[in-house]
């Protein structure tokens, strides 16, 4: 009838606006006050309280499940990133061991090679010419490890004559010439002072004429 039409009409625009459990109340507020309907809208009434429980319960449910599968997936991540971590941690101390292991090859090697050289090492190194009047052909660098000292021979001390002047050429584990550069000795002595710094003894004296740099 009319007033049937009207509380269901009534229902469903209050089950669109309320929540769930609101909904149940009113339902069951409705029912228990209208004992004076018609037996199929009490029917109808009842029914759909009943799928409103049934849809309660079934949210309710899936609220659970979803805590669950939250609480899950935040236990697995954590458990991934604490393997992760201790993977890490692992991966480091072995490269970590590894550097140290070529470390101390590396030095041992690079002393070997320091001693294959010579335990003793002489450079020379020809200083440029002092200004215009200095002769110039006294020493002369001939190669990378070789020089030219001008050698004049002294008067006779019977008043002869003066034997002539000769050359003598020394040789050094290296010689640099008049052009050479301070980064070029540096280079040259480099290996010593690594030496050093991995905690072999060496030692580097370096003297000459005064002025001569």
């Amino acid at each position: 009838d009319g007033s049937g039409s009207a509380l269901l009409s009534r229902f469903h625009h209050h089950h669109r606006k309320g929540s769930i459990d609101s909904n149940t109340s009113w339902v069951s507020s409705l029912v228990s006050g209208t004992s004076t309907l018609p037996e199929e809208v009490l029917e109808r009434l009842a029914a759909m309280a009943t799928e409103v429980d049934e849809l309660r319960s079934h949210l309710r449910q899936q609220e659970e499940e979803s805590q669950q599968r939250i609480l899950s997936t935040r236990s697995e991540c954590e458990r991934l990133m604490a393997e992760v971590a201790q993977r890490s941690e692992e991966k480091l101390a072995e490269v970590a061991q590894r550097l140290e292991q070529e470390s101390r090859e590396r030095r041992r090697l690079f002393n070997q090679i320091q001693d294959m050289k010579g335990a003793i090492r002489v450079y020379c190194r020809v200083r440029p010419v002092f200004g215009d009047g200095e002769p110039d052909t006294v020493v002369r660098a001939v190669s990378e490890d070789e020089v030219a000292v001008l050698v004049e021979s002294k008067r006779s001390a019977m008043g002869g004559p003066a034997a002539p002047t000769t050359t003598k050429t020394f040789k050094f584990e290296r010689v640099f010439n008049p052009a050479s550069t301070q980064v070029e000795v540096f280079h040259e002595v480099e290996g010593l002072i690594t030496s050093v710094m991995d905690g072999y003894a060496a030692s580097i004296l370096a003297y000459g004429q005064t002025g001569s740099g």
